[in-house]
C-alpha cells in the first residue's frame, strides 16, 4: 500500500491491489488498472426532489367532476345545443330558458347567455347598419 501524496485522496482506492490513487488519475500508478470512477452517493440529508403531479386524462365514458362538482358538458350535448339553435323562434325560447334557469349545468348556461349576448349585438348592428343606409 502506497502512502498519501499531495494529490491523492484518501477515499480513492484501486479497486485491483489497493493503492491510493490520486484525483486525477485515469490508471493505477502500482498495477495500472483503469480507474473507474463512479458518481458519489447523494448526501445523506437531502431528499429527492419532488416530481410535479402528473394528469391523467381519462377515457371513460363518464365526465370528470370538476371542482364546483358539476360534470362538464359532453361532446353530444354542444351538438345538440348547436342544431337546437338552428330552429327559428325555438332558438330565442331554449337559450332565454337556459340563460335564467336556476337548475340548468353552469357550462350549457354559461354558453346560452353567450349565444343570447352575440345575437343581441347581431341585432344592434343590423338596426344600426339599416338606419345608416338608408334602407
Amino acid at each position: 500500500m502506497t502512502t498519501l501524496t499531495q494529490n491523492s485522496v484518501p477515499d480513492l482506492k484501486c479497486t485491483a491491489c489497493g493503492a491510493d490513487l490520486l484525483a486525477e488519475a485515469r490508471f493505477c500508478e502500482q498495477c495500472g488498472t483503469p480507474v473507474v470512477v463512479s458518481a458519489p452517493p447523494p448526501p445523506a440529508n437531502m431528499s429527492p426532489p419532488e416530481r410535479p403531479a402528473q394528469t391523467s386524462r381519462s377515457t371513460a365514458s363518464v365526465p370528470e367532476k370538476t371542482t364546483s362538482g358539476v360534470a362538464p358538458l359532453s361532446v353530444g350535448q354542444y351538438l345538440g345545443m348547436m342544431i337546437l339553435m338552428y330552429i327559428p323562434v325555438l332558438n330565442i325560447i331554449l337559450l332565454l330558458a337556459w340563460s335564467f334557469s336556476g337548475n340548468v349545468n353552469p357550462n350549457k348556461r354559461n354558453l346560452a347567455r353567450a349565444f343570447l349576448l352575440i345575437m343581441v349585438v347581431v341585432i344592434m348592428l343590423g338596426i344600426v347598419f339599416t338606419l345608416s343606409t338608408g334602407f
